[in-house]
């Protein structure tokens, strides 16, 4: 591990987590006096964006190198930021510039997460944990902060936030020039062979591992979007305490990589993983039998629930990368970008069962979602006990 280009990967790493998710915020924020159609398709947008990215990482990874897509993402990502100033008027080149920030972002940390390996081999744990703090800390600090300086300066944030990242792309380019000769180990090893996503997911050792995750996460998916109603309308509490629940989820999505997921990690990383998952369904039944309680048990309850859902999914996030990023072996560049593929697929098949969610079905769906993502959470740490920690073979 060479320390100075730990500190690159992390000012950049945060940096772009920042400025991305801030961007997004500030995007919410524009169209939030509209039409409400629009928010919902903003955050689509996004997610069709990442999609994409994804999807196309596994083509782009194995062929260009990461030295040449990073800085190029940091520049397009500025120049986006920037078009939103003279484009700020307009909801649907607003929606445009969603889709393309999503891209950027989504292949962004599909990049970051695939040459992990190569970088830090000797540290690959401590360096993935790091790297889920980082990225994490992105979505804990930016909503806030965007919406505090947004509120004073408006659209012209877009000048700090692109000034951020052009800085990373200029970080970049100059360590890029200084470390010419100095190849990452196994940067070239496998560097042109491509892995479709049909053999990816073919592969008896994923199948095993992501069948029951893709409902879990689904599921939990699904909160984010059911919470917003559930806490302001059926429960009638205030903004504040809707704010503050997402407060301590962020919390627990935040300190859980370092602090828990070794905790988890104890009975195997997959293993772990899934008991986390199961640990959010826990905090889902918990929002929903917030509703029978009364008084401040009710605060209560959504305060700790939110606190169990962030650290299992910082648990999970963190202990299904590590696993992922010793499973690919040389392959990281070709298999990594179908993983966050079927997890961003995953998500978007919760976003859609929401629609399918009425209001007065809100409190069952927490409790039924919530237990069936304890049963499944239950039942992939027990099928995934014994699982053996192989590497991808052609």
């Amino acid at each position: 591990m060479r320390y100075p280009l730990v500190i690159i990967a992390v000012v950049v790493l945060a940096l772009g987590s920042f400025a991305d998710e801030a961007m997004l915020v500030s995007f919410a924020l524009t169209l939030a006096s509209g039409d409400s159609k629009n928010l919902t398709l903003l955050y689509a947008l996004s997610m069709i964006g990442g999609v994409i990215a994804s999807r196309s990482g596994a083509f782009i990874l194995p062929k260009i190198s990461e030295k040449i897509i990073l800085p190029t993402v940091f520049f397009l990502q500025g120049l986006i930021i920037l078009a939103f100033y003279f484009f700020a008027n307009s909801a649907l080149l607003i929606l445009v510039l969603s889709f393309l920030l999503g891209y950027l972002g989504s292949l962004l940390w599909t990049v970051f997460l695939s040459v992990l390996p190569n970088y830090f081999s000797n540290n690959l744990t401590l360096a993935n944990k790091l790297t889920q703090t980082i990225k994490n800390a992105g979505f804990v600090f930016a909503p806030s902060l965007t919406g505090l300086a947004f509120g004073f300066i408006e659209k012209d944030l877009v000048f700090i936030l692109s000034a951020i990242s052009f800085f990373c792309f200029i970080l970049l380019m100059l360590n890029g020039h200084h470390s010419n000769k100095q190849q990452p180990i196994d940067e070239t090893s496998n560097n042109n062979y491509i892995i479709s996503y049909r053999q990816f997911i073919k592969n008896h050792t994923i199948q095993k591992v992501l069948l029951f995750f893709t409902i879990t996460i689904s599921l939990t998916s699904a909160l984010n979007i059911i919470i917003i109603p559930y806490i302001n309308h059926q429960l009638n509490l205030s903004p504040f305490i809707y704010g503050t629940t997402l407060s301590m989820m962020s919390l627990g999505l935040l300190i859980s990589p370092m602090l828990f997921s070794d905790f988890f990690k104890k009975i195997g990383q997959v293993s772990g993983a899934y008991l986390a998952a199961g640990l959010m369904g826990v905090g889902m039944m918990g929002f929903g039998l917030a509703s029978m309680l009364s008084n401040y048990w009710v605060i209560f309850v959504l305060f700790f629930s939110g606190l169990l859902i962030g650290v299992g999914n910082g648990v999970q996030n963190t202990l299904m990368s590590e696993f992922m990023l010793n499973f690919c072996g040389n392959y990281t560049k070709q298999l990594m970008p179908h993983y966050v593929l079927s997890l961003q697929c995953c998500v978007l098949l919760g976003f859609a069962i929401t629609f399918l969610i009425k209001s007065e079905w809100i409190i069952l769906s927490l409790l039924l979602f919530g237990f069936i993502v304890v049963v499944c959470g239950v039942l992939g740490a027990w099928i995934n006990s014994h699982i053996i920690q192989e590497k991808w073979e052609i």
